[in-house]
């Protein structure tokens, strides 16, 4: 599910809150750290899914904030019991 914010005037600017939001709120409530966005994405890429491209991604090939290896299990955690994976 994408929504657009309507008061975000950055041009094609989607916010995916269907996998990103319950996400980090849940490893923050189960863990106590807060994640960032682009650690998940990089943890749906190694899970196999299909993570949509950030606007600001300067090099699609590269990544500039791969995921820490103690926060991936955490992430794969928190997809399971989310049903994501």
């Amino acid at each position: 599910m994408n929504e657009r914010k309507p008061d975000d005037h950055r041009k094609g600017l989607t916010i995916s809150k269907g996998v990103y939001k319950p996400t980090s709120d849940w490893v923050k409530e189960n863990y106590g750290f807060t994640i960032k966005t682009c650690w998940i994405a990089h943890v749906k890429e190694m899970c196999g899914l299909n993570p949509t491209k950030a606007a600001n991604r300067l090099d699609p090939t590269k990544r500039a904030n791969p995921c820490p290896a103690q926060k991936i299990e955490p992430i794969k955690e928190a997809f399971r019991v989310l049903g994501i994976i």
